[in-house]
């Protein structure tokens, strides 16, 4: 997972450095954190002297520094608190099958299509017009022919009153309810459009941009208007005898008592002049659909809205208004909502919510359920009432059934795209990282309810951590993964293909399989997960296996000269903590977040052993080789080459285990400053994850709390993992860098609801994302945060 793209470059400066270039042994900060401009520089004063070491017993040396950071024994209580009551959780359902396809311009292949639909109260379904009649759609997405109506292609199906609807198909206009075959009155033109008039009938704007007003029960014409040669009527809202014509020309109005025209908001005026929908208010103003943004209209005065105010995409093509006064924007990338009163938008235009993106009508019932009628089908918006608590429990069962291969956790394939019942997980190459931050999730879940399930969970995945651990049977060496006998000869075969695999016999007889060249990543999730574990849950006997394998891999790391060495007695290809790494290669990209994982590892075997022989490795890296300059510059470092979202991610788990331990208060300003300085450059992403995180080891007040309660409710039930397409939208700035892997990137994070499932350790500033549904993420990203959350009393007991 870690790319040395810079190693060139990285060779380059070596030999300068040995030279006589710059030494790791620095102990000033070269760079201050964001808004700690002026903070003290913390000296380190190593023991020399071998006479005041009694007894062979090690000593650790003196730390001084200007401003040592106050340790506090006391648990922390944090001023604010979200109490978790129940809120709307969006959810959704596609309804593609059992529809009949149909062949669309400009489209490979046929589609179900859903061109209008019409929402019915009483039963919670829709009435949807498709490419071969009519259909009853539930909210469930079940779906039945109505059979009185003929099998045609409907243009435009509107309801008129209680019990009667008015369709189109081409030219005809079809008239009546649903029980019984309607009337049909065959028009003289294509329609263009039309709109249900106040008094039931029905306003029909030709092709011609000829208006005429029909009473639907007679098919006689009452009103005529038009056709004007100078703009073409695209929409039209009524009120007090006039009609609002949204045209070509921008808007125009009829007064009905005489049939005259004047222009209502001028060409000039708009952005671009093509107004596509228009809605009319109670008050006399107006709301415009147009090419280019959104328009209110009040009196003379225009509002504008486009990116800049937070609309996603410009090019409307039509706009509705449900009875709580949402305004519903039919796009061809989606469909979008505003809510004037408060200014809130909302976009769906991926599988996540809609079968495709292109919105040809949307209905609604009065609880906000939404049925969105597009070009390959019906997307059911709706939401359910739940707390966070509420989401976890869904959450923490799907994962654990899903993903869960002999107690390790990562992503799963899925049998057919978006479906969750035949789930298949396969070995992962960061099993261990994954897996701990897991194991982590349920350490705090455990520790917060005291649930047996949740430490039966914790307990099958510290299992399976520990035997990752003591698989290779070399000290100081563990596995990436393992395998069970019936994949074992299969690795075997493939090997170096698929990586290094070796064979190994079970107790039982059974000969299982572990993979090697095992990286850092591994170990940063070893030393975060098991020793929250060790902590937290562990019992005796699990406590003394923790103690066990700690030593027994630190010790051989430390023999191996502060490195990860394979069986074969070479260094892994990224199994690098020693000073000589650090060096040289380390401060081009990994030195503050290697050394913040070694310290934070024999920090936390001394802890379970009390051997000093880990104590004194870590103030020989801390002290004497400068580990503390390389962390307190974590994230100055983490950048140096590129920007990978994945070492950010290593970094607060590196930074927690070391905090968490650390009882010197000047080594504890080292490692803060370098917290502080990472927390402050991930803020903008919204992560509730590195915030709880931060919260826990500064005991920050100041710790974005409302940000991670937002994206936890934005956060999707599973880890589907859908195509998305961001690249279109006018409400982002477009970062001039791409990323590592060469993709674009916005300088801001999109609503994590409107973004592809995803990982912390993932670049979420990328704009676009392939995916065809038949991968599940994995859900600790929203796990690990929540229970955090509750374990620190950020997050409060679900509310009755």
């Amino acid at each position: 997972m870690k790319f040395f793209s810079f190693t060139l470059l990285a060779l380059f400066f070596a030999g300068i450095l040995l030279l006589g270039g710059c030494s790791s042994d620095n102990d000033d900060v070269t760079q201050n954190p964001p808004g700690d401009e002026d903070s003290d520089t913390v000296e380190i004063v190593g023991e020399t002297d071998e006479e005041s070491v009694e007894d062979d017993v090690f000593q650790p040396p003196e730390v001084t520094c200007e401003t040592p950071w106050e340790l506090d024994s006391e648990p922390w209580t944090p001023t604010a608190t979200y109490q978790d009551v129940a809120y709307r959780q969006k959810q959704s359902r596609l309804v593609e099958d059992g529809l009949p396809l149909v062949t669309i311009d400009g489209v490979d292949g046929q589609q179900p299509a859903v061109f209008a639909v019409v929402a019915l109260e009483s039963s919670r379904s829709v009435l949807a017009a498709t490419g071969s009649g009519l259909f009853t759609i539930t909210e469930m997405g079940e779906t039945e022919k109505v059979t009185t109506w003929p099998e045609v292609s409907y243009d435009r199906f509107m309801r008129l009153d209680d019990t009667t609807y008015a369709a189109i198909s081409g030219r005809t206009l079809y008239v009546g309810g649903v029980d019984a075959a309607p009337t049909s009155t065959e028009l003289d033109q294509d329609i263009r459009a039309t709109v249900v008039s106040s008094n039931g009938n029905l306003w029909v704007i030709k092709e011609s941009s000829e208006i005429l007003l029909l009473d639907v029960s007679t098919g006689q014409t009452l009103e005529t208007y038009g056709p004007s040669a100078a703009f073409q009527v695209n929409d039209l809202c009524e009120w007090n005898g006039k009609l609002e014509l949204g045209t070509t020309l921008g808007v125009w109005e009829v007064d009905r008592s005489d049939g005259s025209q004047q222009v209502k908001v001028a060409a000039e005026s708009l952005p671009k002049p093509d107004v596509r929908g228009v809605e009319c208010l109670d008050n006399e103003s107006l709301w415009l659909a147009t090419e280019n943004g959104l328009i209110g209209v009040e009196g003379e005065t225009l509002t504008i809205l486009r990116g800049s105010q937070g609309l996603p995409y410009r090019d409307l093509q039509g706009i509705s208004r449900n009875s709580e006064g949402l305004l519903l924007l039919k796009t061809e990338k989606g469909l979008i909502t505003y809510k004037p009163e408060t200014q809130a938008w909302d976009y769906f235009h991926t599988r996540y919510w809609v079968p495709n993106w292109f919105i040809y009508d949307v209905a609604w019932l009065p609880d906000g359920t939404l049925f969105i009628a597009t070009q390959g089908g019906l997307g059911i918006v709706y939401t359910t009432a739940m707390t966070l608590a509420d989401k976890a429990a869904v959450i923490d069962l799907g994962y654990y059934t899903r993903h869960n291969r002999y107690g390790m956790f990562s992503q799963c394939r899925l049998g057919a795209p978006g479906d969750l019942s035949q789930p298949l997980v396969n070995d992962d190459d960061n099993d261990g990282q994954w897996t701990n931050q897991y194991l982590a999730s349920q350490c705090f879940r455990y520790a917060v309810t005291g649930d047996e399930t949740a430490r039966q969970y914790a307990s099958e995945a510290a299992e399976a951590m520990l035997k990752l651990l003591n698989v290779t049977g070399k000290q100081g060496f563990f596995s990436r993964s393992i395998v069970p006998p019936d994949e074992c000869l299969q690795k075997l075969a493939c090997t170096p293909d698929c990586g290094e695999w070796h064979a190994y016999q079970e107790e039982n007889g059974e000969q299982w399989c572990w993979k090697g060249d095992t990286s850092t990543d591994e170990y940063v999730g070893h030393m975060f997960g098991l020793s929250l574990f060790y902590d937290l849950v562990a019992d005796e006997t699990q406590k003394q296996a923790v103690r066990e394998a700690y030593s027994e891999l630190h010790l051989g790391i430390i023999e191996h000269g502060f490195t990860i060495e394979d069986i074969d007695g070479e260094v892994t290809t990224h199994g690098q903590f020693s000073p000589e790494f650090m060096d040289i290669f380390g401060r081009f990209g990994d030195a503050g977040l290697n050394s913040a994982m070694v310290l934070g590892g024999l920090r936390a075997t001394y802890h379970m052993t009390g051997d000093t022989r880990f104590l004194e490795a870590f103030y020989y890296l801390a002290v004497e080789q400068g580990y503390t300059d390389w962390v307190s510059r974590i994230q100055e470092i983490n950048h140096i080459a590129h920007i990978n979202h994945d070492a950010e991610e290593m970094s607060f788990l590196a930074l927690s285990t070391l905090i968490r331990y650390e009882t010197d208060p000047c080594l504890m300003a080292y490692w803060q400053k370098g917290l502080d300085w990472l927390w402050e450059s991930q803020r903008i992403e919204n992560n509730p994850e590195f915030n709880m995180l931060y919260a826990w080891m500064r005991k920050a007040n100041e710790n974005d709390l409302d940000h991670s309660i937002q994206t936890l409710k934005e956060m999707y039930l599973n880890g589907i993992k859908w195509e998305v397409i961001n690249s279109h939208r006018a409400d982002y700035e477009m970062d001039p860098e791409i990323d590592r892997h060469g993709d674009e990137q916005a300088t801001t994070v999109f609503p994590y609801d409107q973004d592809q499932a995803m990982r912390w350790s993932e670049n979420p500033f990328r704009l676009d994302h392939p995916g065809d549904g038949r991968l599940e993420e994995m859900m600790h990203p929203w796990l690990l945060p929540y229970w955090l959350g509750r374990y620190l009393g950020l997050i409060s007991e679900p509310q009755k």
